[in-house]
Formats: structure tokens, sequence, C-alpha cells
């Protein structure tokens, strides 16, 4: 398997979905992927790169379907669109 910052990156969110952010150290995303730390390290800097790259993706998501604040009628609303959908994508992480 070879190893890129994307394929680390679902390895991080699928373990923070099953065990947790919190519960989820370095080394257990090294051991998931069978790479050294010094592997990963190449590729992110520390665990928080890695949550921070799945808000990345849900902002790219927001900005592909940009027609749900378009249609909004307030910037409040728009907020509410933005908020609600990070949450939707981020909760169970946290769990």
């Amino acid at each position: 398997m070879k190893i890129t910052k994307e394929k680390i990156s679902q390895t991080a969110v699928q373990l923070f979905l099953d065990k947790g952010y919190t519960n989820v150290t370095i080394q257990d995303i090294c051991n998931e992927l069978h790479i050294t730390k010094p592997t990963l390290y190449k590729y992110v800097n520390n665990k928080e790169e890695l949550i921070l790259d799945l808000y990345d993706s849900t902002i790219d998501h927001l900005v592909k379907d940009t027609y749900k604040l378009v249609d909004s009628d307030s910037h409040y609303q728009q907020l509410l669109i933005v908020f609600s959908t990070l949450i939707k994508d981020t909760k169970e992480i946290w769990l």
C-alpha cells in the first residue's frame, strides 16, 4: 500500500469515528496503516492537522453546494447552514 496524506487522513477519520477523537493516538493511526511514527510525520505534523483536514473537506463540500447558501434568505440562515454542515460532518468524531 502506498502511503499518502489522503490515506493517512482517511484512516485517522475512520479511527476517530470508531473510537472518538480523544481516544485515538498517533500510534493507533500508525498501527492501522502499518507505518512508523517518523513515516507518518513526513506527511502530517500532528493529530490536530488530521482533524483540520476533515474541516477543510467539509468546507469544500459547502462550496460545491453553494446553491444552498445562495438560496438562503439571510446571512443568518447562511451561517446556520455552514454550522449545521460542520456539526453533521463531525458530531460522531467527538463521541
